[in-house]
């Protein structure tokens, strides 16, 4: 744990990338699959439900309810759907950086913790929510009287949540490879960071900017009226993409593996 650094984490994982693209991919793709079926569906329902949302020129509270509950519904189904997914292939990244052999089916046998680990997405989505929305009533609330007060707030919200996801970056590697309940992963994970706290906010940073990196040809070929030059944009970063994704979730599971030996 003493030799852990931001560039030791991030040299390790781009050497880890190569035979871990497709394992990655596979789960992620199955994932995408999954979400999209399920985003036709909620559409189909909510949109139906909306038909009947005003009666008579004015909006029909009752309906309004349950369409707001039935795209919760949605939602919530769609995150335990595709937790076992989500953890399978960060623990596809974490055999890898474990010198451990992966496949295309390594990341799909976290069937059985579909449960604690959408719980654990849940219970960190719902901490998240409340993070901002506290400082956000005090950004509100202060702003009245002095607006000065309320940017302060206001800011203090943003980097409150980027800490939040910082110190809860491995909640769903606790569980999927330590069998951790839901709360438990977020104690352990923020246990994990704590001691490095600010070295794992710098690899988010490095991530954000690695994302930056990956879409700027995209976004520059957009900018151009010539078409090939707007083609060969969108084919650099969707290349660039297929390295990106994996790279992530091997820095993830790298950093994961150095500050995570020593919680039990």
């Amino acid at each position: 744990m003493n030799g852990f650094s931001v560039r030791d984490v991030v040299s390790s994982a781009w050497k880890n990338i190569k035979g871990t693209k497709w394992p990655i991919w596979s789960v992620l793709i199955v994932l995408a699959l999954i979400a999209v079926g399920l985003t036709l569906v909620t559409s189909l329902i909510t949109g139906s439900m909306g038909v009947f949302m005003i009666q008579g020129g004015k909006i029909a509270i009752g309906h309004t309810f349950g369409y707001v509950l039935t795209a919760i519904l949605f939602e919530i189904i769609a995150i335990y759907l595709t937790a076992p997914l989500t953890a399978g292939a960060q623990m596809v990244a974490l055999k890898k950086s474990r010198g451990e052999s992966v496949s295309a089916k390594t990341g799909f046998g976290f069937w059985g913790k579909w449960l604690s680990i959408g719980s654990t997405i849940i219970l960190f989505t719902i901490g998240a929510i409340l993070v901002y929305l506290v400082f956000t009533l005090l950004a509100v609330l202060t702003g009245f009287g002095a607006v000065w007060l309320g940017i302060i707030f206001g800011t203090l919200g943003v980097i409150a949540v980027v800490l939040y996801y910082t110190f809860c970056l491995f909640n769903i590697l606790f569980v999927a490879d330590k069998g951790k309940g839901p709360f438990a992963a977020l104690v352990c994970s923020a246990k994990a960071v704590a001691p490095h706290w600010f070295r794992v906010l710098l690899i988010w940073i490095y991530v954000v900017l690695a994302c930056v990196v990956t879409i700027l040809p995209l976004f520059l070929a957009m900018t151009c009226p010539i078409g090939w030059i707007k083609a060969a944009g969108a084919i650099i970063s969707f290349v660039l993409v297929i390295w990106l994704i994996p790279y992530i979730h091997l820095i993830l599971a790298t950093a994961y593996n150095k500050l995570s030996a020593q919680i039990h």
